[in-house]
């Protein structure tokens, strides 16, 4: 199994997601929030809001002969689902109050536990409205790290 850096921060920011509850502070409890990505309408009911590392992209720059620098973009896709699907306007505050609380996990630990440099949202898009009674958004996550390319 690889413990490369991106494999860390990638586990990190779904680790991160699926330690958001209504407890700690946060909107909603997540009920699911894994590596990977299921369509919206294959979820069970009872999971919803869910969030899940879709895939990543990199960009890689060499520092020395031995050392990198990465500027990686992590895919998070969010679903919630209306609780009523009469009630556009309460499903759009259910998107945003799940856009909120991923980016108050996120940037607790920017280090993603010392494995990068930076981590900020870059991008935040929304399904706007296609799919109700679910709505989605897709942020991207950009993390910096760096690493030696015997340890990348």
């Amino acid at each position: 199994m690889a413990n490369s850096n991106r494999k860390r921060i990638l586990d990190n920011i779904a680790s991160t997601l699926a330690a958001v509850t209504t407890g700690g502070g946060y909107n909603f409890t997540i009920g699911e929030a894994k590596r990977g990505l299921k369509a919206f309408d294959s979820v069970p009911a009872d999971k919803f809001p869910v969030c899940y590392v879709a895939g990543a992209d990199e960009v890689r720059t060499n520092v020395t002969n031995t050392q990198f620098r990465s500027d990686l973009r992590v895919s998070v896709v969010g679903y919630v689902k209306a609780a009523n699907a009469a009630d556009d306007e309460a499903l759009e505050q259910r998107l945003d109050n799940l856009i909120e609380d991923i980016t108050k996990a996120l940037m607790v630990d920017i280090t993603r536990g010392g494995y990068a440099t930076l981590t900020e949202i870059v991008e935040v898009d929304t399904d706007k409205g296609a799919w109700q009674p679910f709505a989605g958004v897709e942020m991207v996550v950009r993390c910096q790290y760096r690493a030696s390319v015997s340890a990348p």
